[in-house]
């Protein structure tokens, strides 16, 4: 197709002319042109609002914003958002889509500075933030950011929940660095029973300790193990070799079709990484 660009303004132009200045219209168009990888020509759209008399919603932002996420536009989706904090109050959801945005495409220092500024403007912040923060930090390996963003967060009153957790135990059958970071950075007089035996699993799971008893005491202590728990530690025994105690594990947590289903994949496939 010749100038697509060039099409994609004329159809744009058709609609309003047929339908009025619709705000909906021109932040489908936005979206698309985002998900087309033209930041530029979202930009574009976006400033016709304007000429038109149309002043952006909350949604021409947000769509805005997370088209220069798709683009990898970190410094102008940074700016853009810099701007639209100086005409309207953000609320929680321009904050979330910022945070989270953010951590997704691997800047973790920025959305950890939207955060903290989120949290000055009277939004604490949610747990969603803390467990984005916390996966983006140890999909880098910087586990010592990553454990200073869960003491923050337990500073505020809020608990390690169990996608946190399973991210940890995940992180520490890969790498030593982070049961180092963990021991070094937590202050054991603040610990509470659940973090506490947290702690001592991701040790395990370093291979620092025995496993046998710690997730049956987490559950007694608050902390929930789900699925992605055990199909962790299954994985990471049969991967040091300790083949009778995973099977013993996948029998207890998994049963029948899924226990043999998960055996499968953990012998002829040691080095599956089981949670994205």
């Amino acid at each position: 197709m010749e100038n697509p660009e060039k099409h994609f303004v004329q159809l744009l132009e058709m609609q309003l002319s047929r339908y009025g200045p619709s705000k909906t219209i021109i932040n489908f168009f936005i979206e698309g042109a985002g998900h087309g990888k033209r930041a530029d020509l979202a930009r574009e759209v976006y400033e016709m609002m304007g000429r038109i008399g149309v002043a952006p919603n909350l949604d021409s932002d947000i769509v805005m914003l997370q088209c220069y996420l798709r683009n990898d536009r970190i410094a102008d989706e940074v700016n853009f958002f810099d701007d639209i904090s100086k005409r309207r109050a953000l609320g929680r959801k321009v904050y979330s889509v910022m945070v989270v945005g953010l951590c997704k495409v691997g800047k973790p220092d920025f959305a950890w500075t939207i955060m903290r500024q989120a949290r000055k403007d009277g939004l604490p912040p949610s747990l969603q933030w803390y467990e984005e923060l916390v996966k983006a930090y140890c999909s880098e390996k910087r586990y010592d950011d990553a454990i200073n963003v869960i003491n923050d967060m337990e500073k505020v009153g809020r608990k390690i929940t169990s996608f946190i957790g399973n991210v940890l135990l995940l992180h520490s059958l890969l790498s030593k660095d982070l049961y180092a970071a963990w021991a070094r950075l937590r202050n054991v007089s603040d610990e509470t029973p659940t973090s506490a035996m947290l702690g001592q699993l991701i040790a395990a799971f370093s291979g620092h300790i025995r496993v046998y008893s710690e997730v049956e005491d987490l559950e007694e202590k608050g902390y929930e193990p789900n699925r992605w728990t055990y199909d962790i530690l299954v994985h990471g025994l049969f991967k040091h070799g300790r083949i009778a105690e995973a099977r013993s594990w996948m029998k207890k947590c998994c049963g029948g079709d899924i226990f043999r289903l998960s055996e499968r994949r953990c012998s002829f496939k040691g080095e599956e990484q089981v949670m994205n």
